[in-house]
């Protein structure tokens, strides 16, 4: 399964939520404090304004109707409630008890004795934008209450509300805007150390385990690192042990079956000497040439079993290339950030018997033809050998570069061990990838 890189990001929203529902908590606990402070400061004023009102009320003012307006007691009683719209810029309303209005500075008030408790109330809410507040308290005379006394503030007088409003949204904006940044900061200096363990597997995975991971702290995290760089370490021993086991191994059968085969050959020639008939002759052509094929396949396992040092040196591309296509003329050539006069450090006769076992191994399964790209990428160069051959199974392609496994019924399965183990001498990588429907061996080593 092919993993993403998430993990900073999921951990980034993950912060990033945590950090703005607190803000957004802490913005409204904080902006209901400062509301109901304000709230209660403008009730208490109003609650002296209506106490002030009360001292010029009668009883009969919460009784009067639409048909006492040109009397003189309603012209009283209005200019009254005028006075204080004018000296504090609020209407007033008198309600009666049913909840009719009897007087009012503003006209078509709605009553809100129905959403009001009973006793001294307040609401505040926003209309449009514009925040309003309704003050009601109950008027009474001798124990009798006669109706309510209503308060209602609109505009400057509540300016303050809007501007708090207005101070919650930006404050909202700006504590958003830190909560990312923060969760940001957080995640990207928590995940550095991950992304840098992921690399660095990234790179043992490609690059085998020569590869090492960096470690720079003493937490869990460098525990774990230690940790892997111990077990790709033990690994890496175990491989190399492994091979050299295996070449001892094929070195053992090899000079085991040399002996026999070399015995086998010697006595066929005497036989042969002997003038016997042509049914006995063609029987020792036979067998020689079973004992010469039987010859190849242990040279081949002494070739894998020899350790042999490189003789590195520096050689013209194009030269060195040219020797690789006279004997593949159908084999396409291209030179990508690179040309042929450039010089590369290696060991010609190993490198070229690593390139031709490739190359042998892609006609082999049924290519017909071969392209060689060649470039340069920093301090690498890297050659790739692409085919047109049926797509190597995945399955298959992890299990290529072991030694002695092979699909081919005649195979040995030793050719691309041999290459790999001839491009990890030059410090470099072999590796293998299904690109665009083609096969492709990718080298790098060394420039």
């Amino acid at each position: 399964m092919k993993y993403k890189k998430i993990f900073k990001w999921e951990l980034f929203a993950g912060v990033a939520c945590i950090l703005v529902i607190n803000f957004m908590l802490l913005n409204l606990f904080v902006n209901a404090i400062f509301k109901n402070v304000l709230d209660r400061e403008i009730n208490s004023r109003l609650e002296i304004i209506t106490s002030n009102l009360e001292k010029s009320l009668e009883p009969m003012d919460f009784s009067l109707v639409p048909e006492d307006k040109f009397t003189g007691f309603y012209g009283r009683c209005m200019a009254a409630l005028k006075d204080i719209k004018d000296a504090w810029g609020m209407d007033v309303t008198l309600f009666n008890k049913s909840g009719r209005a009897a007087l009012s500075t503003e006209e078509g008030f709605t009553p809100v004795e129905s959403y009001l408790p009973a006793g001294n109330a307040s609401i505040t809410f926003f209309d449009k934008g514009s925040p309003i507040k309704i003050y009601s308290r109950p008027y009474s005379n001798k124990g009798t209450i006669y109706g309510s006394i209503v308060l209602t503030i609109k505009g400057k007088a509540l300016a303050a509300f809007g501007e708090i409003k207005s101070l919650q949204t930006n404050i909202m904006a700006a504590l958003f805007a830190f909560a990312l940044l923060v969760s940001f900061l957080f995640a990207f200096l928590f995940t550095r150390r991950i992304d840098s363990t992921v690399k660095a597997m990234e790179g043992i995975s490609r690059n085998g385990p020569d590869a090492m991971i960096k470690i720079g702290w003493f937490d869990e995290l460098s525990f774990l690192q230690s940790e892997i760089n111990s077990m790709v370490h033990s690994l890496k021993v175990l491989e190399e042990t492994r091979y050299k086991e295996i070449q001892i191994v094929a070195m053992g059968l090899a000079h085991e079956i040399k002996n026999p085969a070399a015995a086998i050959y010697n006595l066929s020639e005497i036989i042969q000497r002997g003038k016997p008939d042509a049914k006995t002759s063609e029987a020792i052509g036979r067998i020689k040439s079973e004992v010469n094929r039987l010859n190849n396949i242990t040279e081949k396992f002494i070739g894998f079993a020899r350790d042999n040092e490189l003789k590195k040196s520096s050689f013209v591309l194009g030269y060195f290339i040219n020797t690789l296509t006279q004997q593949h003329p159908s084999m396409d050539v291209v030179y990508e950030n690179i040309a042929p006069p450039d010089s590369v450090h290696i060991d010609d006769v190993f490198m070229e018997r690593a390139l031709k076992n490739i190359i042998r191994n892609a006609y082999e399964a049924g290519a017909s033809k071969t392209v060689l790209t060649l470039g340069k990428t920093g301090e690498n160069v890297f050659m790739e050998i692409s085919d047109n051959a049926p797509l190597i199974l995945p399955g298959i392609a992890e299990k290529i570069f072991i030694p002695f496994f092979t699909t081919k019924s005649t195979g040995m399965g030793i050719g691309l061990a041999i290459t790999k183990n001839i491009i990890e001498k030059h410090g470099g990588t072999l590796e293998y990838s299904a690109v665009s429907g083609k096969n492709c061996f990718i080298i790098k080593i060394p420039a």
